[in-house]
């Protein structure tokens, strides 16, 4: 399985709810959105696991079983700097490629999206993911929630492509 394939069960969530989100009621479209966030973040925690413990694997199989361990604990932090502190961890040069490779997406999407950047885009969907959870609110609408879901996703391809030997 590839990190990639987390993605699956959200995608497959976005493509049911979408047509379907004008027709609900504003209170249950505060409560789709929020789900929806919780389950956007959560396929990124797995995402994020699958890429570090899969290259502690290719450098060793009692390293990767070591990683696979610590990293059952990331949940929730997965902000950019918990993710280049993380890649630190396994020497500069990956944290160093995440950072480059973060910046290079970031100025991409600016100019592709306008209105949107991948740096603030992910963290707001953190955001709303925590605060629906801890707070029961959501501040974000449903087509946020989907942009952001999916500009998202290029930070953990930014991950997965600094993690590369």
């Amino acid at each position: 399985m590839g990190y990639k394939d987390f993605y699956l069960s959200t995608d497959e969530l976005i493509n049911h709810l979408k047509p379907l989100i004008s027709s609900f009621d504003e209170p249950i479209k505060v409560k789709y959105t929020g789900f929806l966030a919780v389950a956007s973040v959560t396929v990124y925690e797995l995402a994020i696991k699958d890429v570090f413990v899969n290259f502690a694997k290719k450098k060793n199989g009692a390293f990767g079983s070591y990683v696979e361990h610590a990293f059952k604990k990331i949940n929730g932090r997965i902000r950019i700097n918990n993710l280049t502190d993380y890649a630190k961890q396994f020497g500069i040069k990956y944290s160093n490629k995440f950072k480059k490779n973060i910046d290079k997406e970031d100025l991409i999407i600016i100019k592709l999206r306008r209105g949107y950047d991948l740096k603030n885009s992910y963290d707001n969907l953190l955001q709303c993911r925590h605060d629906f959870v801890h707070k029961n609110q959501v501040q974000l609408t449903f087509d946020n929630v989907v942009d952001y879901y999916i500009v998202g996703k290029t930070v953990i391809d930014c991950l997965y492509k600094a993690m590369q030997r």
